[in-house]
């Protein structure tokens, strides 16, 4: 091979065009990585997002540090893995509560009521006083779990005309949904996330 051909092969518009596709969906790659925006879980066929397992996972870490700062036998990794487990509990929940009430009562409504509750409980001093003591400081985090708390109080109510509780729907919801999970490691077993 002579210089001539090696350089003639890598100036190319073919293989220009080809590297520039493999760079764009690598940097692609990266930023969907970066935002969150790759499944990690898919509930009775819908996919759920990075971003959110991301969210539940870190406002978790914050509440659990608080609460477990007085032990000393649970080491940051076993704390770690425990929040992973109640993070995909957690966004599999709300997709299981999120999807009951926006059958039962409609999507806007929903987002009426959940809008109107997170007004109204961002202005309590003592609710987020509360949620203060408890390590939950972020102004994101503590919005996430008002709404949360909004959302499982509206399945109570609206699950009690079918004669049963939130915590009874929920249970019975997880152990008939049809749950993957994505990332290694994690496994989905008779409604309950189970660590490999």
């Amino acid at each position: 091979m002579t210089w001539q051909s090696i350089k003639t092969f890598f100036i190319s518009k073919k293989t220009l065009y080809g590297m520039g596709i493999i760079v764009g969906v690598c940097v692609l790659g990266g930023v969907l990585l970066l935002v969150g925006w790759y499944p990690v879980a898919a509930v009775n066929g819908h996919l759920l997002w990075g971003n959110a397992f991301y969210h539940a996972h870190e406002s978790g870490l914050v509440y659990w540090r608080a609460l477990l700062s007085q032990q000393q036998s649970t080491s940051s990794q076993e704390l770690d893995a425990m929040v992973r487990v109640l993070a995909f509990e957690s966004i599999i929940d709300d997709f299981l509560i999120t999807k009951k009430l926006s059958d039962d009562m409609g999507e806007d409504i929903l987002k009426d009521k959940l809008s109107n509750t997170l007004i109204a409980a961002m202005a309590d001093q003592t609710l987020l006083d509360n949620l203060s003591t408890l390590g939950i400081t972020k102004e994101t985090d503590k919005k996430f779990v008002i709404n949360q708390i909004s959302e499982y109080n509206l399945l109570d109510g609206t699950v009690r005309l079918e004669k049963t509780t939130g915590t009874q729907w929920l249970m019975n919801a997880r152990k008939e949904a049809k749950v993957h999970i994505f990332l290694p490691g994690y496994s989905w077993k008779n409604g309950n996330i189970h660590r490999k």
